[in-house]
């Protein structure tokens, strides 16, 4: 369930604040606001999707499979983001746009690595 609450809960954040989150990402990766969009759309929608699956325990390895990969690409996010501006910046995930200092950023590293290893296991069991 935990799995799931760390899904759901950023990707409505997400939904709630997604009109500052379209400018603070425009201007962090200096893309056209319209793709933003359509990629913070999208990974709300895989996140709550997620979330779904996972809390019904729906088609497991699959979606165990997909939660692995989901926060790997989060880790890496974070890091390119740590590495990039020194961590910084805030990654957005909560719906929270601005600046953030680096023991925040290793923080939330460390927090994603922990998801990371809880889908693994979720899997795995």
């Amino acid at each position: 369930m935990y799995l799931a609450v760390s899904l759901l809960f950023p990707a409505l954040q997400k939904l709630k604040k997604r009109r500052s989150l379209y400018a603070y990402y425009s201007q962090l990766f200096a893309v056209r606001p319209k793709i933003i969009k359509v990629c913070l759309g999208l990974l709300c929608g895989v996140e709550l999707a997620l979330a779904g699956l996972t809390s019904f325990a729906i088609f497991r390895q699959a979606t165990g499979i997909a939660l692995i990969s989901v926060f790997i690409v989060f880790a890496a996010y974070r890091v390119y983001l740590l590495i990039r501006y020194d961590g910084g910046v805030s990654c957005g995930c909560t719906g929270n746009a601005g600046s953030s200092t680096r023991a925040e950023s290793v923080g939330g590293l460390a927090g994603t690595g922990v998801l990371a290893v809880s889908a693994i296991l979720w899997t795995i069991i």
